[in-house]
């Protein structure tokens, strides 16, 4: 990460070529771009085919568009929900969890993940 945003500094100058910088530093600035380019799709496509699988619920957000799956069928919900607290009302005291979506029933586990 941290050669990636190194080279991002080199090439950040390539505007200057643009406007009137010496042509011959065209062939740095692009090695420069094509050593960045390459690193960054390596681990974009390795995270696409490869990476872990997330819940529907990764970040542990309280409001309902958390529950919808993904990519979302007809009418956004893959079963009917009944709404039993607010949006934000993150902490029920009868819970053992520190959060609580709105479709969690207080002492069952949390909302179930896909």
């Amino acid at each position: 990460m941290a050669s990636i945003a190194g080279l991002g500094f080199i090439v950040w100058g390539h505007h200057m070529f643009a406007s009137g910088m010496n042509p011959a530093l065209g062939m740095t600035f692009m090695v420069s771009t094509i050593l960045i380019a390459l690193p960054s799709a390596v681990k974009v496509f390795s995270n696409l085919f490869l990476g872990r699988r997330m819940s529907r619920n990764p970040w542990q957000g309280a409001s309902l568009e958390w529950e919808a799956p993904s990519p979302p069928g007809h009418g956004n919900f893959d079963r009917p929900l009944t709404v039993r607290r607010g949006p934000y009302e993150y902490g029920v005291p009868q819970s053992e969890e520190d959060w609580m979506p709105q479709v969690g029933e207080v002492g069952a586990e949390s909302s179930p993940t896909a």
